[in-house]
This record gives structure tokens, C-alpha cells and sequence, in this order.
């Protein structure tokens, strides 16, 4: 296990499970995918759907509303050996709060619930979802493994001691990253301009959150970072959180659990990489996606061939895809500002980038 002094790596870094596991190999992946707003995670849900529909693996995705308490998740498992069809679950489990508390506020307690629940429905062994076939869902899911994601709550998830872990599955834990104030410059102008986020703006049209401004992408980030509730602020502290869940990963029960296939392995995965190396950002996920090696090869080249025209400037959602060419937005006296914010400094550090966005 690498020590939390070596997370300052420039591109990618692997955090990996311990040696000597018995048959990890011959067990099926269950891949967590965690990606926040503003992080390409939109791409990155197509790349790796992708690789699921290779492996034959089912995908799980959960739409949670922390607010309210609500979670509900979705699996779809393509047909293989087991079973001839595909299998849809479009609304397998759905939990909220309870309908005689109207008004009652979602809180810790309650979200750790909501997490708990909705892990221990993809873990049942019972038949408890009525389907074609019958069975449970560990039935359905460990003949290929499966793939969450990706999901935005890791912060919320470690904060409440809620980060899953599958039993007989080989755990692949996938945190992708990038430079915070690029994420802050990035969502001022998905904000400030319907053009570069047309998707936000079909649903939210105008809408400024509360406690934002966009006077000026200066203004958004300087002012943004002293407003708990602002865009800026969340970006911080919810990378810190994520930042903390990796420092402290070695010392974790999901990095110590004593199971057949091993403690799950940690992969730091960054955008910066995904974006101006693209064949070795793919090479490096799919080692821990796809065991054979023969298999993957073949799948990394058709992988790349199809993907690496994705990472060119479209003057729209995709208009600054060199590293530091947001940070570079910004004022020089901004910037300045900003290297005096010292839980920003060590954030940056703590997750491996300079202020030139690398």
C-alpha cells in the first residue's frame, strides 16, 4: 500500500489492495465509479458503459435526492450465459421518507440510512425483486460482476462511513478527480452562459443558485469560496471530503477486509490525464476493469479508436480541454488570492496539482 505522502502524483495514481489474495482473479469486479459535476464524468459514464457491455457486466445506477431523502436505483444486465435476455430493472428500489412525516427534514442519520439500504438491496441474496427470472439479484449480478456508476456522493458517503463494500466480488473503487478552481471556472460559465450547458439550462433556464454571483468568473470564485452554499465553496469542500477518503484509504476496512477476493483497490483517476492522454488514461482503467490481458489489449485499441476524437474544444461544453487553461481565465491578482487560501493550498496538494493546473 503506497503511503498517504505518495497521493502527490501528476497524473494518476493506484492505490493497490494488498498481495496474495486467493483466486482475486477468478472472482467477478464489482466497479464503483465516483465522479463529480464538472469532471467529464458524462464522458467517462459512456466509456465505461462501454466496457460493461464487452464484459457482459450489468450496470447499476442510483438517482439520489439527499435533500429529501430519496434514493432510486436502476439495473440493467445484458444477456449472457445465465440467463438468454437482457434484464431491465428500472426502478428496482426506491426509498424516501416515510409519507406521515410530511415537512420532516432529511438529516445525517436518515442519509446514512438511505445509503444503507439501497447497498444492502444490490447485495441481497434473497428474492426480493420480482423479475423474469426469479432469482436474486446476487444471482443476476456476480455471473459477470457489475459496475456502479458513475455517482456523485463519495463526500457524502465517507463522511457517513457509508462507502460500499460487495462481498465475492473482486471491489474496484474508481475516484475521479480534477483541479478544483478549474471544476469553480468551469461551473461559472456552465452557469453564466445557456450555450455552454444546454442541458442545464433546458431544465433550470436562468436559474443563479443563492448564494452564487456571476458578476465576473473573479467574482464567482473569490466571493464563492467565503459563502458556505455557494458553487465554489461545495466544489471545495466536497473535493476535501473525497481528498480525506483517499489519504486515509490504507488505514480503512475497505482496504483491510479479510474475504476471499480480497481488500477492494483504489484508483485514483484524473481528468487532466483523461484529456491530453487519452490511450494511457484508457490503458491504465481498463487494467483494473478487465482482468484477462489478451482481452484487454484488443478492447483498448477499439477503445481509443473510438473515443480519442471526443477531447476537442467544440467552443461550447467543451471549450478549455488543456490542462490550466481555466486557471488561466482568471486574473493574475485572483490567482494570488487564491494561493494565500490555505485549506485550497492543501487540498491541491494533498490531491497531486499546482497552480498551473497540472
Amino acid at each position: 500500500m503506497l503511503a498517504a505522502s505518495s497521493v502527490r502524483q501528476p497524473l494518476l495514481l493506484m492505490l493497490l489492495s494488498p498481495l496474495g489474495i486467493v483466486g482475486a482473479q477468478e472472482c467477478s469486479k464489482a466497479v464503483s465509479i465516483y465522479a463529480m459535476q464538472k469532471t467529464g464524468s458524462t464522458f467517462l459514464g459512456r466509456f465505461s458503459r462501454e466496457i460493461a457491455l464487452h464484459r457482459k457486466m450489468c450496470r447499476t445506477y442510483q438517482n439520489n435526492k439527499e435533500y429529501v431523502c430519496q434514493a432510486t436505483l436502476y439495473v440493467d444486465c445484458p444477456r449472457n450465459d445465465r440467463h438468454r435476455k437482457s434484464v431491465s430493472l428500472e426502478r428496482g428500489f426506491s426509498t424516501q421518507l416515510p409519507p406521515s412525516t410530511p415537512g420532516r427534514k432529511c438529516n445525517s442519520t436518515l442519509r446514512g440510512q438511505l445509503f444503507k439500504d439501497a447497498n444492502n438491496w444490490l447485495r441481497s441474496t434473497d428474492v426480493t425483486v420480482k423479475y423474469r427470472y426469479n432469482k436474486s439479484l446476487t444471482w443476476l449480478l456476480e455471473a459477470d460482476g457489475f459496475l456502479r456508476g458513475p455517482l456523485r456522493q463519495l463526500y457524502s458517503e465517507f463522511e457517513l462511513n457509508a462507502v460500499p463494500f460487495f462481498p465475492s466480488y473482486q471491489n474496484v473503487i474508481i475516484v475521479h478527480t480534477r483541479h478544483p478552481v478549474e471544476m469553480m471556472v468551469s461551473s461559472y460559465y456552465c452557469i453564466a452562459d445557456k450555450n455552454v450547458c444546454p442541458v442545464r439550462s433546458k431544465f433550470l433556464g436562468s436559474h443563479v443558485p443563492k448564494n452564487d454571483t456571476i458578476a465576473s468568473v473573479d467574482q464567482f470564485v473569490l466571493a464563492g469560496l467565503k459563502r458556505p452554499g455557494s458553487t465554489p465553496y461545495s466544489i471545495m469542500n466536497r473535493n476535501s471530503a473525497i481528498s480525506e477518503f483517499m489519504k486515509g484509504y490504507g488505514r480503512s476496512a475497505l482496504a483491510s477486509t479479510a474475504v476471499p477476493c480480497g481488500a477492494a483497490t483504489l484508483v485514483h483517476s484524473k481528468y487532466e490525464m483523461m484529456v491530453t492522454n487519452f490511450s494511457d488514461w484508457a490503458a491504465l482503467i481498463l487494467a483494473h476493469m478487465v482482468a484477462p490481458k489478451g482481452q484487454r489489449k484488443s478492447l483498448h485499441t477499439t477503445l481509443v479508436k473510438q473515443y480519442q476524437g471526443d477531447f476537442v474544444p467544440n467552443g461550447k461544453h467543451k471549450h478549455a480541454l488543456v490542462t490550466g487553461a481555466n486557471i488561466a481565465k482568471l486574473k493574475r491578482s485572483t490567482v494570488e488570492t487564491l494561493k494565500e487560501n490555505r485549506q485550497l493550498q492543501r487540498l491541491l496538494d494533498d490531491l497531486g496539482y499546482d497552480w498551473l493546473g497540472h
